[in-house]
């Protein structure tokens, strides 16, 4: 049987440059770790620019207007609660006393930036443009405050994200937000009679945020694992045990800021005590 000679590989000369090798691989590899480095600097760098369009073109000149109508309108239904008011009473009223008209102003500067916008809002947006002939009927409350809601969360996010946020952004903006996350946060409870009466509380939530964040930031991590908890609820079917921690957490945070309201007078945390109590049942 035939063979091939394989005498022609002695006379090849195997003195491999190692050095040259390994020059060659080392540029190629530097070459390729400079363009990742670039191309993450270059994404951050039209990120960080996006961001600040955002914030110039939609959130910074929008704000005033968001936030004061979820004043207005937290008076608004103050006064339905206590005074037996209907919201045909506010139809009427100046441009600057009516949440309704002030929300449409809001409303409808947001619309024309929606670009600038991210993606909760937008559809917090679209949702209610297509469930509202705004205008002509009252205004879904839960939709409105969750609209001022992610605006707000969104505005103190990217002013942190672009190097703008500040002491005076903590005092005048940042303290609403416990009342509207503990709003959902009951909201999500079954606790809807306690969620309406949190907007006569509004205004001492506001101090009590404003004073010490990290309520809000407890109340956003329960709505979060709640959140989680529907996710994996409808999936896998019930998980009473998860809840009833979910529920003991939420508990919790509610009496520590009922703590912090001993100081403006018993009858204000006691009330809020018995409201715990009521849905706790």
């Amino acid at each position: 049987m035939g063979y091939y000679s394989m005498n022609w590989l002695v006379g090849l000369d195997w003195g491999i440059q190692w050095g040259t090798v390994f020059t060659v691989a080392g540029t190629l590899t530097a070459a390729f770790l400079g363009q990742v480095f670039s191309h993450r600097y270059s994404q951050k760098r039209e990120d960080l620019k996006q961001k600040k369009e955002s914030f110039q073109n939609l959130y910074s000149p929008t704000i005033h207007h968001v936030t004061n109508y979820l004043y207005k309108e937290i008076d608004k239904q103050t006064d339905i609660i206590f005074n037996y008011k209907d919201e045909e009473d506010f139809a009427d009223e100046d441009d600057y006393f009516n949440p309704e008209k002030l929300f449409l102003e809001a409303f409808s500067l947001i619309g024309d930036n929606l670009k600038y916008a991210n993606l909760e809002l937008i559809m917090q947006y679209q949702d209610i443009k297509s469930t509202n002939k705004l205008g002509k009927q009252f205004l879904s409350i839960d939709k409105t405050i969750k609209l001022c809601d992610i605006f707000i969360t969104d505005y103190i996010k990217i002013s942190k994200e672009i190097g703008v946020y500040s002491p005076n952004i903590k005092k005048k903006i940042e303290g609403i937000l416990l009342f509207t996350k503990l709003y959902f946060l009951l909201l999500k409870m079954e606790g809807l009679n306690f969620a309406y009466t949190t907007l006569s509380y509004a205004d001492l939530l506001d101090k009590v945020g404003t004073k010490n964040t990290k309520y809000i930031k407890n109340a956003i991590q329960l709505q979060q694992k709640y959140e989680k908890y529907a996710e994996k609820n409808a999936l896998n079917g019930t998980h009473t045990k998860r809840l009833k921690k979910l529920e003991s957490e939420t508990y919790k945070l509610l009496c520590d800021i009922g703590k912090q309201f001993e100081p403006m007078g018993h009858e204000i945390s006691d009330s809020w005590a018995d409201h715990i109590n009521k849905l706790k049942r």
